[in-house]
């Protein structure tokens, strides 16, 4: 989910399957879950299949995705690429292969077409350029997942259930890794500040967009005693720095909470 990337619903099959069919699943876990309809859904050119269009159309949700080389003839794309070639260009080329193809060849190169059934008077050339662009926060979602922050790979499980559990356990973290980031910034952006401390021998270096890992670090060194002597039990908590009291208040949680943690208990835990 835009703008976040914040994974909605989780998938876990087989590597040998293929990409196209599972769109349609998931677009029906993404749809029981929103209280309506009107969502626009980018994917990638797997998701252009008529079947999965005219399932996201007919409910009058939208769908963004560029066409396969498969499903748009090279006439079509000339057609569509008409109007740009008419403004005067000048191209030098030398070459000693077929001129005609490689000239054909050259002037489709960057160009892509897009599919979309969303109005024009609600989702702009500009802003439909703009949504799938961001698309890369799908993929750092994944990068976290699989790489140091989650830590999914290497899997050593051998038993499919439990691999389907870890991946549906990880993917809650990668949930609450994504809020806590999204909402730390759009604070920061609120109130037009920026954020100091974060990046270790720099204390001055600020930033408006912090990483959830970078957060978390900032509260790695705390520690929590616990000394049991009789039937009193004596708690020391790490005093919180300026610069957690600052996350903590961009993310709405009340220091008390940390404080209880401290709390002297006439019981030992």
């Amino acid at each position: 989910m835009d703008p976040l990337g914040l994974p909605l619903v989780t998938q876990v099959v087989a590597g040998k399957a293929a990409d196209d069919p599972l769109y349609l699943p998931a677009i029906k876990q993404v749809s029981q879950s929103l209280p309506g309809h009107g969502v626009l859904y980018v994917g990638d050119c797997k998701m252009a299949a008529l079947s999965t269009r005219a399932y996201v159309q007919a409910p009058g949700d939208y769908y963004l995705c560029p066409l396969a080389n498969t499903q748009l003839p090279e006439a079509s794309l000339d057609a569509y690429l008409q109007p740009v070639w008419n403004v005067e260009r000048s191209f030098h080329l030398h070459s000693e292969v077929d001129q005609a193809a490689v000239s054909a060849a050259t002037r489709r190169l960057g160009w892509r077409v897009y599919v979309t059934n969303h109005p024009e008077q609600t989702l702009t050339l500009e802003q439909a350029v703009l949504a799938y662009r961001e698309e890369y926060l799908v993929e750092r979602g994944f990068g976290r997942l699989k790489g140091k922050p989650l830590s999914l790979s290497p899997m050593y499980v051998h038993s499919d259930q439990r691999a389907t559990g870890l991946i549906h356990l990880l993917s809650l973290a990668l949930r609450i890794l994504t809020i806590l980031e999204g909402r730390c910034r759009q604070r920061l952006a609120d109130q037009h500040e920026s954020l100091p401390g974060l990046y270790a021998g720099n204390p001055k270096r600020t930033t408006s967009r912090p990483t959830a890992e970078a957060l978390l670090q900032a509260f790695r060194l705390i520690h929590l005693s616990v000394v049991t002597l009789g039937q009193q039990a004596h708690r020391h908590l790490t005093p919180l720095s300026e610069l957690q009291l600052r996350i903590l208040g961009l993310l709405d949680v009340s220091p008390i909470i940390y404080g209880r943690l401290g709390a002297e208990s006439p019981q030992p835990p």
